[in-house]
């Protein structure tokens, strides 16, 4: 596995297919893995997004776990994808109440639909997991090849102008600092040691002035602030979007909307200026 990550790293995406005027024909990948959960390791999980509920399964645990199967569909050699120059820009949760964290999961992940952008071309991976032949987890995150296809828009993003930020009625839930370790305390956990994630020096080689906080570390933490004991056990619909890189060392602040049925929440630099995600958590 190790060498073919590397050599889709190493030979980039296919710029001719991913550049012609129709979308380019992606190869269905599908891989499995049969998963039980680990204590020690879930623990370590749990203190890394400050999760208290630990006999609960966090949301995003199977979405971490299930990294390795997810990198391999994207690295398929049959397909254009240039594997370094992903970005992970939404993602979409869903977990049930039934979850046994001593029964085996069987976790699955595939590529699902390739659609259009105003920057490239978005590619879906799906993972879903299975307890006694029932699903308990479904996740769909997408991932932006940017390229300069025929569909691509030639204008810049004129932004909102003076409309006021999404975040403005928002309450005050929680502020953390981020330690500029936090990458490779992450990647220890989830195997990801992708370098813009580990140092300034490896993210400098990818054109990043300082180290990024992993997008789902970051998530993971804010549904560790937004939900306690009384949600805990209930199931959990996830949904994120990724606008702004984390650069390490930070200070970030947990905003919330009015609470109800679907919570809208942000995670915002340490002046509350720009949103890191932007998110909706139903419960």
């Amino acid at each position: 596995m190790i060498r073919e990550l590397i050599s889709a790293m190493i030979r980039g995406g296919d710029k001719q297919r991913l550049t012609q005027f129709k979308p380019p024909v992606i190869e269905k990948v599908e891989l499995s893995k049969a998963l039980l959960i680990d204590p020690d390791h879930y623990q370590r999980y749990c203190s890394l997004v400050d999760w208290k509920a630990s006999t609960r399964l966090h949301p995003l645990y199977l979405q971490m776990k299930s990294f390795a199967l997810q990198l391999q569909c994207l690295a398929d050699r049959r397909n254009p994808f240039p594997l370094l120059g992903l970005v992970h820009i939404r993602n979409q949760v869903w977990q049930s109440a039934q979850v046994d964290l001593q029964v085996m999961v069987n976790l699955t992940a595939k590529l699902g639909q390739l659609k259009t952008h105003s920057k490239g071309w978005v590619i879906e991976v799906i993972v879903e997991g299975h307890q006694r032949d029932e699903c308990i987890y479904r996740a769909t995150g997408e991932y932006l090849m940017r390229v300069n296809a025929p569909h691509v828009s030639r204008q810049k993003n004129k932004g909102q102008g003076d409309l006021p930020p999404f975040w403005e009625t928002y309450q005050h839930v929680a502020q953390w600092q981020v330690a500029d370790s936090i990458g490779r305390d992450y990647a220890k956990v989830s195997y990801d040691y992708n370098p813009i994630h580990l140092s300034a020096f490896s993210a400098k080689l990818f054109g990043f002035k300082q180290a990024i906080a992993h997008g789902m570390w970051s998530l993971a933490k804010c549904y560790s602030q937004l939900v306690d004991d009384r949600h805990a056990a209930e199931a959990v619909e996830l949904h994120a979007e990724f606008l702004k890189p984390i650069l390490v060392p930070a200070e970030c602040v947990l905003m919330q909307g009015q609470h109800s049925a679907d919570s809208q929440f942000a995670l915002l630099n340490g002046k509350c200026s720009e949103p890191h995600i932007r998110g909706r958590l139903h419960l």
